[in-house]
């Protein structure tokens, strides 16, 4: 697994070009570089590279570093505008 003193890591990390609003519906979209947080909520989130989602706390506010691929409400269901923007 990699670390953050990973050559490979620090090379990958470029910052975001693009934001878009993650759509009112449970499609997979592409990889994202990282995702903010506009409304705290439980979350089902895939990363890039999984096929399962996984249950997190986010918190408003906050850009996290992830590298997603599907987000949703906690029973699997579509976000409302505004909650989630997808950072590419």
């Amino acid at each position: 697994m990699a670390t953050f003193r990973d050559f490979s890591v620090q090379k990958a990390s470029a910052p975001a070009v693009m934001a878009v609003e993650r759509a009112a519906n449970t499609t997979a979209f592409d990889q994202t570089r990282a995702i903010h947080c506009n409304t705290d909520a439980t979350y089902e989130v895939t990363f890039s590279g999984d096929s399962s989602s996984v249950t997190m706390d986010l918190k408003e506010g906050v850009t996290y570093p992830f590298s997603l691929i599907n987000i949703t409400d906690d029973s699997g269901s579509a976000l409302s505008a505004g909650q989630i923007t997808l950072l590419y």
